[in-house]
């Protein structure tokens, strides 16, 4: 699995902060014990219909994943890319300096946004010719 880091601007670092939901430089971690109530029933919080890291990865696309270096579920983002590399997709995690939870969602606010958008969609191109080519495995 490749994993890249992304320096961020200093006017990004200073924007993430300005964004609601994100207090201080962490995203607002009181936060996930209520979401975590809010699962259906008394399933098991390992089903992967309600956490995607346990799910079956076998035979996924190529995956690309954009994660805050500041985003609670870092580590999930890390382990999922690489799981779902062992299980053979080409995979990327691009882990962003500084950022928090669906930055890319914030373009004209943040740089990165863009950029990830921009990546994201040079990825796309990648993968999408690759399979236009004859005998091309993606």
């Amino acid at each position: 699995m490749a994993e890249s880091y992304h320096p961020a601007s200093a006017a990004d670092r200073a924007a993430v902060r300005t964004i609601p939901g994100v207090i201080a430089s962490h995203p607002p971690i009181a936060f996930v014990p209520a979401a975590v109530g809010g699962v259906p029933g008394s399933r098991d919080r390992r089903d992967p219909r309600i956490t995607p890291l346990f799910g079956d990865v076998a035979g996924l696309p190529p995956v690309l994943v954009h994660v805050g270096e500041d985003e609670v579920l870092l580590d999930d983002a890390r382990r999922s890319a690489a799981r779902c590399a062992a299980a053979g997709a080409a995979a990327e995690c691009h882990v962003w300096q500084g950022m928090a939870h669906v930055f890319p969602s914030n373009v004209g606010v943040l740089e990165a946004a863009g950029a990830a958008l921009d990546h994201a969609g040079a990825f796309l191109r990648e993968h999408l010719a690759a399979r236009r080519r004859p005998g091309a495995a993606v």
